[in-house]
């Protein structure tokens, strides 16, 4: 990049600490030529002094709102709705110099818009910032956007956030301080006048229930899965295995400012999951699921306030247990869990010992129930394999305990599991391959035949996304998301494509150096790099989801900071399997975001489309994956 003394367009003031430091401002050309210098020169500080212009622009850029980490690319999208030509921008620091100049291009976007619009967009070269700092970009026409922060901590917010959705998603003894809502569904109600957790019923059960059902069993606590009450070891089990595997591994990084210092808030999170867990898998009986399909899709309704009968024909909530000959997939998944659980909690013997004597019997469970166990509906959450899960499994017993039969089911259990790789796959709650490698590759030493052979399958499985990092595809490639296709929960899965991606470069990390760069790209994507300019994260800036299909953010008419909602989605799929769901809204020409939306990526934040707009306890572990893998030293 050469070097330029920027002189004034006619909207720049200020001065910078860095000219008047004796460093020359830095220019470039992010795609065209730079903009034409006009107006007075550079005073003796560096920085040009005139009054901004004030004009307004027909452009918008989408940059991630809570900023850039130092290392890594950085860029932002300059959007329109109507056929402009690429513009002309510098970019500003905090005291108002230019640091860089460019024209916006090349141009990555060039369509129509749901609303029938032309929709383009030109990439802004943000690689002048110099390091950390607040930053603008300003266009020729006055238009202005920021504030663009790059820093250390710019997602130091984000862990904070998260924890407070999954408190407010906790069921059981929890107060308003911690979930915005009182105790609810708790074990003693089942005898007495509110809806309790629970009375056990068989899998497949589908009658009334109330005290007289089945016997009692105390499975309160955990948390709420999604936007309704119910619960399921599927995906609590991946949350907790996803979330203590990072917590085991980035400790400090969760501990530093970097990350909010909430290494202590995610241990008591977690051990709140992780109670729940150890009541549904401990007892006399094994249980996969609190309460079904009643309680999908009744009004919305604060959980304290379920009364006597809070859903037609759940007076009780069931407890639903395993079929016969089924649970290898939940039992491999939770016995990861509970192993991971006894190492993050070692420093409270009794409890680890517990959770690892535990994680023994489930994990043998699922080996003598090779079937797979899935919701009850089936529809919920749909699995069909499950060698992965007993991989996983296995891998983190046998690092938990040392013993030699465990790696030996880890290594026989990663052989095979990694065939044609023709796509990219991502981590997420049916789909847990790529951990259950790396820990197999971790359970031999390093430099070991049984680690290489495990790390080139995870190789294997991470190639296409970390082919993003240079060649993306799809709708979403020309914001470098990872994945070349948009289907249900497109956010867990551009996170979940991280994770893979990242847990390859723990075991090759020349060959998959890049992997870094991707996961970057996603936490873009997530911040607001992406053509809607939305947050996906409720609670951050300002364009967050407002609608989101939640029954206690509905009910109570709050806030759910830290929720992570579906995400975009195409218009195929909408038309596909959910267009005979009566209670889906379908987006139209006239929604909000339908100006900067594509039949094959759209957005429209309205509670009626729960495919984009409901949130889910599984879509947030991802995010804690790779913000300790980025934030690591």
């Amino acid at each position: 990049m050469r070097l330029i003394f920027l002189a004034a367009s006619l909207f720049f003031a200020g001065c910078s600490s860095d000219a008047a430091n004796g460093a020359m401002p830095v220019g470039g050309d992010a795609g065209g030529a730079p903009m034409a210098d006009a107006g007075p020169t550079a005073d003796a500080t560096g920085c040009v002094r005139i009054a901004d212009a004030g004009a307004s622009s027909a452009y918008t850029l989408r940059f991630d709102v809570l900023g850039y980490l130092p290392a890594g690319d950085r860029w932002a999208m300059l959007m329109a709705d109507s056929k402009l030509p690429p513009a002309k921008y510098r970019i500003v620091d905090e005291a108002g110099c230019a640091i860089g100049s460019g024209t916006a291009g090349p141009r990555l976007i060039d369509t129509t818009s749901l609303a029938g619009l032309p929709l383009q967009g030109d990439r802004v070269d943000l690689s002048a910032i110099p390091g950390s700092g607040t930053y603008s970009v300003v266009l020729e026409d006055g238009g202005r956007f920021g504030p663009i922060v790059v820093g250390s901590n710019v997602y130091a917010s984000v862990l904070p956030k998260l924890l407070q959705f999954l408190g407010a998603q906790r069921c059981g003894a929890t107060t308003m301080a911690i979930s915005q809502h009182g105790s609810c569904h708790l074990h003693a109600s089942v005898a007495g006048a509110s809806s309790g957790d629970g009375v056990a019923v068989n899998n497949g059960y589908t009658g009334a229930v109330d005290k007289t059902t089945g016997p009692a069993v105390d499975v309160e606590g955990g948390w709420h899965d999604a936007g309704d009450y119910i619960k399921f070891v599927g995906t609590t089990s991946f949350t907790l295995a996803v979330d203590l595997l990072a917590l085991r591994d980035h400790g400090k990084a969760f501990a530093s400012s970097a990350a909010g210092t909430q290494m202590s808030a995610l241990r008591g999170e977690l051990r709140w999951g992780l109670d729940w867990l150890v009541k549904m898998l401990g007892g006399a009986e094994m249980f996969h699921q609190v309460s079904g399909a009643k309680d999908h899709d009744p009004a919305w309704r604060i959980p304290e306030l379920d009364t006597t009968t809070p859903i037609p024909g759940y007076t009780q909530r069931p407890v639903f247990r395993f079929a016969p000959g089924r649970g290898a997939n939940l039992l491999g998944r939770s016995a990861a869990a509970l192993a991971l659980g006894s190492q993050v909690y070692a420093d409270d013997p009794p409890y680890a010992a517990k959770l690892l004597a535990l994680a023994r019997v489930v994990y043998a469970a699922g080996k003598a129930n090779l079937l797979s166990q899935n919701p009850d509906p089936i529809d919920f959450y749909l699995e069909t394999s499950h060698r992965d899960d007993l991989t996983f499994g296995a891998a983190i017993l046998a690092q938990t305990t040392g013993e030699a039969a465990f790696a030996s089911e880890a290594l026989a259990g990663g052989r095979g599991l990694i065939t044609a790789v023709t796509s990219a796959k991502a981590l997420q709650w049916g789909d847990v391959r790529a951990l259950a490698l790396l820990e197999a590759g971790l359970a031999f030493p390093d430099g070991s035949a049984e680690r290489a052979e495990l790390a080139g399958d995870l190789d294997q499985l991470a190639a296409p996304i970390l082919a993003s990092a240079t060649a993306p595809k799809g709708a979403g490639a020309p914001f470098r998301y990872a994945l070349d296709a948009f289907g249900n929960g497109t956010i867990e899965e551009s996170l979940g494509a991280a994770a893979v991606c990242l847990a390859a470069r723990r075991l090759s990390p020349t060959t998959n150096a890049a992997c870094a760069e991707v996961a970057r790209s996603q936490l873009h994507w997530l911040f607001g790099l992406n053509p809607f300019g939305v947050p996906f994260m409720v609670g951050v800036g300002q364009a967050y989801p407002k609608n989101i299909q939640h029954a206690l953010a509905q009910a109570a008419q709050i806030t759910l900071t830290g929720a992570i909602v579906g995400g975009p989605t195409s218009m195929s799929v909408l038309n596909g399997s959910f267009a005979t769901d009566p209670s889906l809204t379908l987006p139209t020409a006239t929604s909000t975001y339908a100006r900067w939306s594509t039949q094959d990526l759209v957005y429209d934040d309205i509670v009626a489309n729960y495919v984009v707009n409901e949130p889910a306890i599984d879509f947030t572990a991802p995010l804690v994956f790779v913000l300790g893998e980025l934030l690591s030293p």
